[in-house]
């Protein structure tokens, strides 16, 4: 039986690992690691992480930060992290890793209505709404950026619906579209 990953970024982020929704992250930067990692479908290098999350330490520090972060993450979701002396990649492929930032963007707005409402009410809330890194600039402006790109994914999303149900003349969901649009458009 494969391992079932399913990682949900839009919104307040939580992960559910084989059915049940994962707890134990030792920090915050290790929930972060884990988010940056699954953001990245190639290897990423230790020293940008360790800089990323601890570039404000002596280079020695943030590297063995980064091996602590690294044990806890590999206790939480064993085998699914590849190291090696260089990089880490979370192995995130489907089918046994789900995420919803994946299905968010996967949609385009000639889609059939339902696929695109599936994927719009995926939009919790904004993306890793709540998470904040101390002492981490380049991390927060990283967020900053992934957040504006799916909220204004979401809101072409929304826009497309209204447009669909505007002209199939299903006026009442047209309008709770656009609505969802105009409340994502800021």
């Amino acid at each position: 039986m494969s391992v079932r990953l399913q990682i949900y970024l839009l919104g307040t982020p939580y992960v559910v690992l084989d059915g049940h929704v994962v707890s134990g992250f030792e920090s915050v930067k290790a929930l972060a690691t884990l988010i940056y990692l699954a953001q990245h479908l190639y290897p990423v290098s230790r020293q940008h992480l360790a800089g990323l999350f601890w570039g404000d330490k002596e280079d020695a520090l943030a590297h063995s930060n980064l091996r602590r972060v690294l044990h806890n993450l590999n206790q939480l979701f064993p085998r699914l992290i590849a190291s090696d002396r260089n990089t880490l990649q979370l192995l995130s492929e489907p089918p046994n890793c789900f995420l919803d930032v994946r299905e968010l963007e996967s949609c385009r707005h000639n889609d059939p209505p339902e696929k695109l409402t599936a994927a719009l009410d995926l939009y919790r809330g904004d993306f890793c709404e709540g998470v904040f890194v101390d002492n981490s600039v380049e991390f927060e402006d990283w967020l900053m950026t992934e957040r504006q790109r799916y909220r204004l994914k979401a809101f072409e999303l929304a826009d497309s619906l209204a447009r669909q149900h505007f002209v199939e003349g299903h006026l009442p969901t047209a309008y709770q579209f656009a609505l969802r649009a105009a409340s994502l458009d800021h």
